[in-house]
């Protein structure tokens, strides 16, 4: 006979039960929380590595700018003592003409600003950029100069898009087991007034009946009808024959439309929502994402939601584009989950129109 402790849980230290607790949480997680750290870090090293190709090339065009306007300002300066007023305004704006044309050439060919004291290629510029590249948004605003980053930017996408695809893949999985899980839980919760726990896709096991059922005694022990010397011949009793019943108190129609709500509550990684709760809940996004956008860039709140469009749906046209270095890391995560999202309802769309 297996005698079951019933104490041994009870006994367990505390250190045993958080260690379980922690393996159970990664077994669970690990994985989607591995893909997550190895994004951010590849997107980190690539900004390292970019700042290091086209930092010094950026300063190195700034300091030609400088010098071009400091030799302007002192050229003006001796002219002024030497030529008359008229010959003066000739010279001046010959000059001008020729440092706006200098200005210009490297304004489109290096993409300095010349106008703007702002480091382009800093550590958080570089990372906005590498999150342009692997999310194929493409801003323009900010690109390579020099042939090297130019193949390292080749290099970079090559492996940084597919890693981008594999997390946006395990993004949409979470988002719909989790809409799922909410979904049905306040369901349930308006329906019967609690929440209950939902099933997975695979049934419980059965349990088989017991051979001789819940009869008296003395009524198993009359099955045998005859015997002789060697064998025994059982009947099988009738009633054991007969399917398992319901409850009496529970009618057909009630058992029916329970395994239908049953079968309703299934958390998995299909993509069957309902297409208006998906469509709902991106639009909700967007328009959060679009209020805070007002408060940190200073735009107004359409202007907002049209760059938080353009921007989950990868069109990226670069009119508008965060100013402040600091907001650029909060503003890449926020568009990490909403093209997730955004995955996630194109599948959903696909799911109902298959």
């Amino acid at each position: 006979m297996h005698i079951v402790n019933l104490t041994a849980d009870k006994t367990k230290s505390c250190a045993v039960r958080v260690a379980q607790s922690i393996k159970a949480f990664s077994q669970r997680w690990f994985s989607h929380i591995l893909l997550l750290l190895v994004l951010l870090a590849y997107a980190a090293m690539g900004a390292a590595l970019f700042q290091l190709i086209e930092g010094p090339f950026e300063d190195k065009q700034k300091q030609t700018i400088v010098n071009a306007r400091q030799y302007i300002i002192e050229d003006l300066v001796l002219a002024q003592r030497t030529l008359s007023v008229a010959g003066f305004r000739r010279h001046a704006l010959r000059r001008l003409r020729e440092f706006e044309t200098q200005v210009r050439v490297l304004e489109d060919e290096a993409r300095v600003l010349s106008h703007s004291e702002k480091k382009i290629w800093s550590f958080w510029g570089a990372l906005f950029y590498c999150g342009t590249v692997f999310t194929t948004i493409g801003y323009g605003n900010i690109a390579p100069s020099t042939v090297t980053g130019m193949a390292a930017t080749v290099l970079y996408a090559f492996v940084g898009i597919p890693l981008l695809l594999m997390v946006l893949a395990d993004l949409g999985k979470l988002f719909t087991r989790a809409i799922k899980w909410v979904f049905l839980s306040v369901r349930q919760l308006f329906r019967t007034g609690r929440c209950g726990k939902h099933r997975s896709k695979a049934p419980p096991p059965q349990v088989r009946p017991s051979l001789f059922g819940s009869r008296p005694r003395a009524e198993r022990l009359s099955f045998c009808s005859c015997m002789n010397d060697t064998m025994a011949y059982v009947p099988y009793p009738a009633y054991l024959k007969a399917e398992p019943t319901t409850p009496t108190s529970e009618e057909p129609g009630e058992e029916t439309s329970k395994a239908t709500s049953e079968e309703e509550l299934v958390i998995d990684d299909e993509f069957n929502l309902p297409v208006s709760l998906a469509l709902l809940l991106l639009s909700i996004y967007m328009t959060v994402g679009a209020c805070v956008f007002t408060i940190w860039e200073s735009w107004t709140f359409f202007e907002a939601f049209y760059f938080v469009f353009i921007s989950m749906s990868t069109i990226g046209f670069g009119d508008f584009v965060p100013d402040h270095p600091m907001f650029m890391m909060a503003t890449f995560i926020y568009l990490l989950f909403g093209l997730a999202l955004t995955s996630m309802c194109i599948n959903v769309v696909q799911e109902k129109l298959s």
